[in-house]
């Protein structure tokens, strides 16, 4: 991945690294190799996954209401036991919900 397909908003002079995890951006230029993983001075971790928010929507929510969102199915194992019903705005939290994602 490149810093362009990572960052819609890089400058050319970023530095950027990429994890197994995030991408990570950086104001400093970095002048000797960075181990990969590590952070960055001043650096600011960009998630490589965002939850679905459908059209018109602050947030997608299940069938059920407004409360089970995908801060709801983060806990207690949600994901995965109900992470595939409860479809609303065409998908379930599986697809909408980064927490959920790859669960479907």
């Amino acid at each position: 991945m490149t810093a362009n397909n990572a960052c819609c908003a890089c400058k050319p002079d970023d530095a950027i690294v990429q994890s197994d995890e995030a991408v990570v951006q950086s104001d400093e230029a970095v002048e000797h190799p960075v181990v990969p993983g590590a952070l960055l001075p001043d650096a600011h971790v960009i998630s490589a996954c965002s939850n679905v928010v459908p059209p018109n929507k602050l947030k997608w929510h299940d069938a059920n209401g407004s409360t089970f969102d995908c801060e709801w199915y983060s806990h207690e194992n949600r994901c995965a036991s109900d992470g595939d019903k409860h479809k609303k705005f065409g998908m379930t939290a599986n697809n909408a919900c980064c927490v959920c994602k790859g669960l479907d």
